[in-house]
């Protein structure tokens, strides 16, 4: 199902229920399913960082950055259940979690992006915990949405557009919605663990 959405499109949960996400001359990126990769961070070198003034770069936005970056590799098991442990994502308070990661195929786009699956879920012996599903889409810088509320302390600058949240990070953005068991708030935080590892 496709849906319009502030001159965007929306694209519904695909079949087999993997998540997509928007796609349109402000956004982009979609679900789908693919092989599963590998949760570790990438090195930092060269990162941006919140609060980081804003380059020349950044207001080109390099489209062949956005569709070269390995977005499955931003998030470490690590960083995503902390996360999980934040926001009490089992009431279990000794839970524990494991990260699967797909990569996601891009979109028909005038432009290039990249995206990533992140499943979270608790550890459990009949595979029944909580679980969260969080599908980030990497795109140029150039299509930031700033209609919304300002967030400040999250990247080099980021809105809240009412239904997800964008984050610049240099030349690209990070944007994430059509969630399962995620709040705002969790995603927020899972971009703080990513953007240190963003290049």
């Amino acid at each position: 199902m496709i849906f319009r959405h502030c001159g965007r499109l929306i694209l519904g949960p695909a079949v087999g229920g993997a998540l997509a996400l928007s796609v349109a001359a402000c956004g982009g990126s979609s679900g789908g399913t693919a092989s599963p990769a590998a949760g570790g961070p990438a090195s930092p070198a060269g990162a941006a960082t919140a609060g980081a003034a804003p380059s020349s770069a950044s207001a080109a936005g390099n489209p062949s950055h956005a569709g070269s970056i390995d977005v499955c590799s931003l998030l470490s098991p690590a960083d995503a259940s902390a996360v999980a442990k934040q926001f009490k994502l089992s009431s279990d308070p000794s839970a524990t979690y494991k990260l699967m990661a797909q990569k996601q195929p891009p979109p028909t786009t005038a432009y290039p992006t990249s995206a990533c699956q992140f499943t979270i879920a608790q550890v459990t012996s009949d595979n029944t915990g909580s679980e969260a599903i969080v599908t980030v889409g990497v795109q140029p810088a150039k299509y930031l949405d700033k209609t919304g509320t300002k967030i400040s302390g999250l990247g080099d600058e980021a809105y809240d557009e009412g239904e997800y949240v964008e984050v610049r990070v240099g030349d690209v953005i990070l944007q994430s919605n059509n969630n399962q068991g995620a709040s705002k708030d969790f995603i927020n935080a899972l971009y703080r663990a990513m953007i240190p590892n963003v290049k």
